[in-house]
């Protein structure tokens, strides 16, 4: 899983970019693609991330992309920051995957509200369980996809792991419950 590199000295890369307004298509691809990667925008087009292996290529493609845009972008690689400002970063990068966690802990409430609701009016069938299955690892995906930019151990992370640990075992009684149901019908 991801270190904890909280001590100072840590070493960032800062991408500054400006492209032109319209299409807009080309600001939200950008933005987009920041955000996958896990950026921290300090004011707009102006992002911060981790110097952690592979991003500095991705971040040299998107530079790339903003020329082929017919814009301006800047990297600066492997840079210091003042250790007040980095205990400052840190904790909004923890602050952005606690956001994060907190929308997939809602969906997971979700999951487990409309797994609850299936039981209840007895909804057994095949259909029913592939689609509680697929919605599940759709979530485990997102959760992974969270993990993986969550550099600094954002709190949440633990309560988001036990959650699908949770849904995992009322998807399993969902299916045993439906194969019963369905075993019964055939009997």
């Amino acid at each position: 899983m991801n270190q904890d590199i909280t001590s100072p000295g840590n070493k960032w890369h800062l991408f500054i970019y400006k492209v032109p307004g319209e299409p807009s298509s080309k600001r939200i691809y950008l933005w987009r693609e920041l955000n996958r990667l896990g950026a921290l925008y300090l004011q707009q087009a102006a992002c911060l991330l981790p110097a952690r292996p592979g991003l500095l290529e991705k971040l040299e493609q998107l530079k790339t992309r903003v020329e082929e845009f017919a814009g301006t972008a800047y990297l600066f690689r492997n840079i210091n920051l003042d250790p007040g400002q980095e205990a400052q970063v840190i904790e909004q990068f923890r602050e952005m995957r606690n956001k994060e966690y907190q929308e997939i802990i809602k969906e997971i409430n979700k999951y487990l509200a409309e797994l609850e609701k299936e039981v209840r009016i007895q909804n057994f069938s095949p259909a029913e369980i592939e689609e509680e299955e697929a919605e599940l690892e759709k979530i485990e995906r997102w959760y992974q996809r969270a993990r993986e930019r969550d550099w600094y151990n954002a709190p949440l992370a633990e309560q988001v792991a036990s959650l699908i640990d949770e849904a995992r075992v009322a998807l399993t009684r969902f299916t045993t419950l439906t194969y019963g149901a369905l075993k019964e019908r055939e009997g």
